[in-house]
């Protein structure tokens, strides 16, 4: 935990001195309020890997001021459209194709009880995350993204790397298509936590003992409708296909490699 603490004002030290270089001659874009509330329904697999799936509905929300956002739901953001951090999130660069940026969130962990594929295993502690994030808007199509994170706290979250590609198209004059691949990486802490089987779990469960190493955990392809129903309100509706990949494919928790999920949401913006 020491060691922890102690690198984590250099990491921080070599993000904010990167994103300060790049954005030394940028322009101060003007000041700008803007946000959006609302609700998100999701039905998705219980955990990644598991066979059983699970409905969530909820609340969700989304506030940016100049370079400053806050938001509750990943993609639920204004007519800007832009790739944003869950959390608190701090823009570094706007500059001309690229964005960089910085989010601060709550990783609530994983309680075991929530699934009786978990029965014996131990619960994933909630923390803190920190994840740098990179945006290169190839043209008015054309995206790719890429981020790293990892635990603040450190508390066996581990550190993820992220990488991602996506398509946007206009259809009509108030609807937007996009659709993406993307695939995760993750450190062996990570892996361990979120797959691991350790010896006091498997005397209960039966599971083998399991200590994952680093790896490939996931390839995923989803894709999202968003209609203007008016100035004021939008609704969206995707899905999408996923695959258990590495370390995590060879887990005595993963029941099913293969994954899928819907959703769909309903805003109310402000400006």
């Amino acid at each position: 935990m020491t060691r922890t603490f102690l690198r984590l004002p250099l990491r921080l030290a070599v993000i904010l001195a990167w994103g300060s270089a790049l954005a030394a001659d940028e322009p101060q874009p003007p000041p700008k309020f803007e946000g959006a509330v609302g609700a998100v329904l999701t039905y998705k697999n219980e955990y990644l890997g598991a066979r059983a799936h699970k409905a969530d509905v909820g609340p969700a929300f989304y506030l940016r001021y100049k370079r400053v956002s806050i938001s509750h739901a990943s993609g639920f953001v204004t007519r800007r459209q832009e790739e944003l951090p869950l959390g608190l999130g701090l823009e570094l660069v706007n500059r001309n194709k690229l964005r960089l940026n910085l989010g601060l969130r709550i990783d609530r962990g994983r309680d075991s009880s929530t699934s009786g594929a978990l029965a014996g295993v131990e619960d994933v502690r909630a923390t803190l995350r920190l994840r740098t994030g990179l945006v290169w808007q190839a043209d008015t199509h054309w995206k790719a993204t890429a981020g790293w994170t990892f635990d603040l706290l450190g508390r066996g979250g581990g550190s993820t790397l992220d990488a991602g590609l996506a398509y946007e198209q206009r259809v009509g004059s108030r609807s937007t298509w996009s659709t993406g691949v993307s695939t995760t990486w993750t450190d062996g802490r990570y892996m361990r936590s979120w797959h691991g089987v350790t010896p006091a779990a498997s005397a209960v469960n039966g599971l083998p003992v399991y200590r994952p190493g680093s790896g490939l955990r996931d390839v995923s392809l989803g894709t999202t409708l968003r209609t203007e129903l008016d100035p004021n309100w939008s609704a969206f509706i995707g899905g999408g296909l996923g695959r258990v990949m590495g370390p995590a494919a060879d887990s005595p928790l993963t029941r099913a490699r293969e994954q899928w999920w819907v959703g769909s949401g309903l805003a109310r913006r402000f400006y």
